[in-house]
């Protein structure tokens, strides 16, 4: 059987937030269907490109979740669900809004900093080595 028209929304789009992995696990349920003919054949993850102000595929999927990993900006997600004729607008669920979880700085020449910390304690480690007494 054929569809007949696009599927309906994912539900219950949210999110369960991993600090220890600085993670987002993305959850949703099957759109309500009234007939065989909207069945669901993939999810499309897509995350809002604030400078182009459109929204951009980030991945496919067939399962209800998906994980999305240290965020370097505050960031906008929605899924899609496609049948065999497409999806639209009004096929995506409502956007959430996941907060940034990494920090990324960059110096004046807008090089990134994110590697000083990790200079800064070998230095130290160095340092400490060269003047405490060694053990024999």
């Amino acid at each position: 059987m054929f569809a007949t028209g696009y599927a309906g929304s994912p539900q219950k789009f949210h999110y369960t937030y991993y600090p220890e992995t600085k993670s987002y696990a993305l959850y949703w349920e099957q759109p309500s269907t009234k007939d065989d003919g909207h069945r669901v054949r993939k999810y499309i993850l897509e995350e809002w490109n604030e400078e182009k102000k459109m929204w951009v595929i980030r991945h496919n999927i067939t399962s209800l979740s998906a994980t999305v990993n240290k965020l370097q900006s505050t960031t906008k997600y929605r899924v899609c669900s496609e049948n065999e004729i497409g999806y639209k607008e009004t096929s995506c669920s409502k956007p959430i809004e996941l907060p940034k979880t990494m920090v990324v700085t960059s110096d004046k020449r807008g090089k990134s900093s994110q590697f000083w910390p990790s200079l800064f304690l070998i230095s130290l480690m160095t340092f400490l080595a060269s003047i405490l007494p060694r053990h024999q």
